[in-house]
């Protein structure tokens, strides 16, 4: 998972980058949806009353994962051009698709708390999903298009991007 926006100076680490006027964190968070959740380990985030965690979760063949990623801006100024990426590894999982509702495969929460789902198609919505590499994008913030990241504002605002996938046989 990676957030971006133009001119970073990237710090140490893999998840965390310093920008010009923002400091943008992502953090990724998992639990299994069915069969009945197992708890993980590390400190959960909660998202609607569930618990999403940072490790220690499995799954067997067949079951349903649903993953949340929290881009958060720590600094004082906004972190623009933000795009969220992840790469799913389609080796041993299937995004599920009709997730949130038909034809929609993914969940994006904005820093208002507003949600809206989307399509993985590359369409005229803000998500798409490449089968063949298993990369998902979502351009993310205040002013995001289907081509162009938005603005994340600063003082620990934050967004959400949720998706499910199966484990594959």
């Amino acid at each position: 998972a990676s957030a971006t926006t133009p001119n970073p100076a990237v710090t140490s680490g893999t998840v965390t980058d310093t920008f010009t006027s923002g400091t943008a964190t992502l953090a990724k968070y998992v639990r299994v949806v069915s069969p009945t959740p197992p708890v993980g380990t590390g400190t959960p985030y909660i998202y609607n009353l569930i618990n999403y965690y940072p490790s220690g979760i499995t799954a067997k063949p067949g079951e349903t994962l649903e993953y949340i990623l929290v881009a958060t801006n720590s600094g004082s100024g906004p972190v623009t051009a933000s795009v969220v990426t992840d790469a799913l590894p389609i080796s041993y999982v299937a995004l599920r698709l009709n997730a949130y509702a038909p034809t929609r495969e993914i969940t994006y929460v904005s820093d208002t708390n507003v949600t809206t789902t989307y399509s993985a198609a590359s369409d005229a919505d803000q998500a798409s999903y490449v089968p063949a590499t298993g990369m998902l994008t979502v351009y993310v913030g205040t002013g995001a298009t289907n081509a162009a990241g938005g603005s994340i504002p600063g003082n620990n605002s934050h967004v959400l991007v949720l998706y499910q996938v199966t484990v594959n046989p």
